[in-house]
């Protein structure tokens, strides 16, 4: 059995966590425990903002800043569900962003063959 928010191994009949004192009132039994050091894509963040599509890039940044806060304090579960909400946003991102530059191409290319 595993904590339900830090994901730390418990005592079978802990009611609760030693590591975070968290009460333990649904115990979740025969998942995977996460792992260690889950993904918070704080750098692919960072660069969708700066590079390629500030909003949704921005989005992503807070979601990876908030996962590595949590990474740093202990709360495993947590980070990694901000890591995931990161990478979506991240994803996104990159598809608007993408759109974006070759809206922009297009626009350019038939100015281009217009004059």
């Amino acid at each position: 059995m595993y904590c339900t928010s830090c994901g730390n191994p418990l005592p079978d009949a802990s009611s609760r966590c030693p590591r975070c004192g968290t009460g333990q009132g649904g115990l979740q039994t025969g998942l995977a425990r996460p792992s260690p050091n889950p993904d918070n894509y704080l750098v692919a963040a960072v660069l969708l903002s700066l590079c390629w599509c500030l909003p949704f890039g921005l989005v992503a940044l807070v979601y990876a800043g908030k996962g590595s806060g949590l990474l740093e304090a202990g709360n495993i579960v947590r980070a990694s569900e901000y890591g995931a909400k990161a990478r979506m946003w991240a994803w996104i991102a990159f598809g608007l962003g993408l759109l974006i530059w070759a809206g922009y191409a297009a626009i350019m290319l038939i100015g281009a063959l217009a004059s």
